[in-house]
């Protein structure tokens, strides 16, 4: 892959220890082809995707999540190591927000589980690259608009031209600071919102 955002890594001065990162999806495409991109622009092996058995439950996210951290000291596929951070990507839904997600959160942080959560799903944080977007969404509306910005997004095959997102990453970063102001790292958060630049954040420091 051709390197975009190229002051990516030096921009932060002096790189902290490198981390390995265990990271849980809901969604098989979009989200896949986002993070994919900063594990290759990064250009780090310690950064490991997986989904959930079934999409779009976060409780069983979460526990996915938890069970491979909780083997990973005895699979080769690990390394035979713990993750130093575990990481779970989800949405909230909307106009039907998943059940019980409060819950969902406690558990996770209960099993020192970070998450990334976007209101009403991960689609609105690709929006925030693009426009500052502060009025309702449901999950459908997201991804109709997301559509409509220079991004290769299909709603239909949900790819993503990545490169498009690095340059514009600090703006995104900002607008979505703004919209969660108040809300702490296991809150769900107003719609819309998300929290994924905290994923991103950590990539950056420690890949």
């Amino acid at each position: 892959m051709k390197r975009v955002g190229g002051n990516l890594k030096r921009s932060r001065g002096r790189r902290a220890l490198k981390q390995r990162f265990l990271i849980y999806c809901e969604g098989a495409v979009t989200e896949k082809e986002y993070l994919d991109g900063y594990r290759l622009l990064l250009r780090s092996p310690n950064i490991q995707i997986k989904f959930g058995r079934t999409h779009g439950v976060p409780s069983e996210l979460i526990e996915d999540a938890v069970a491979h951290q909780a083997r990973a000291p005895r699979s080769a596929e690990d390394k035979h190591e713990r993750y130093d951070q575990v990481w779970c990507v989800m949405d909230v839904e909307a106009p039907q927000q998943h059940p019980n997600l409060e819950s969902v959160l406690t558990k996770a942080r209960k099993n020192q589980i970070k998450c990334a959560i976007s209101n009403p799903c991960f689609e609105v944080w690709l929006i925030l690259h693009f426009v500052n977007r502060c009025s309702y969404l449901s999950s459908h509306q997201a991804c109709v608009e997301l559509q409509g910005h220079d991004c290769g997004y299909s709603r239909d095959a949900k790819h993503l031209d990545f490169e498009k997102f690095p340059p514009l990453y600090e703006m995104a970063k900002n607008r979505a600071v703004q919209l969660r102001a108040g809300a702490g790292s296991f809150s769900i958060g107003g719609n819309p919102s998300s929290s994924v630049y905290e994923l991103v954040d950590e990539l950056i420091a420690h890949s």
